[in-house]
């Protein structure tokens, strides 16, 4: 798993002064909305860092265009992922050809793009006989890149 080393003063006094060196992974929720309980808690040893509100609004409000320049639409989106460590985690999920060039972006700067893993459940409200969803966090997937031209037969 990728990891980002921080500098974090413990305790000064017991320190001498000096700053311990702690293990953090840096999280990007590179999403429309915020990660659930269960996600969180999966990130309990975690740095976790999200798009600003403007960018979730223009993540999960993406004009329906065929012509759409992405290049410029996620240029507020690009320059964010920019200031991540090398190696960050980066959760991208959300309209899918945006995702699709913002993953490729995470792999040009180093970054590693990944996918929540759900399972839905239906659940029934006893009372009401009414049925909702329930999303189960399972983990998280990579994405992964081709390197090299394939050929499938």
């Amino acid at each position: 798993m990728p990891v980002k080393f921080i500098n974090i003063v413990f305790n000064p006094a017991a320190a001498g002064g000096r700053k311990r060196r702690m293990k953090m992974n840096t999280f990007f929720n590179c999403t429309s909305h915020p990660l659930s309980g269960e996600q969180r808690a999966a990130l309990k040893d975690s740095e976790v860092l999200s798009l600003t509100p403007e960018n979730q609004k223009k993540f999960s409000q993406v004009p329906a265009k065929t012509k759409l320049d992405l290049s410029v639409y996620t240029k507020s989106i690009q320059r964010q992922l920019a200031t991540l460590p090398n190696r960050s985690r980066v959760l991208v999920q959300g309209e899918s050809t945006v995702t699709h060039f913002l993953v490729e972006m995470c792999f040009r700067l180093g970054l590693t793009p990944i996918a929540a893993v759900t399972r839905r459940e239906a659940v029934e409200d006893p009372k009401t006989g009414v049925k909702t969803s329930v999303f189960k966090h399972l983990g998280w997937r990579p994405y992964l890149q081709y390197k090299e031209k394939i050929s499938i037969r």
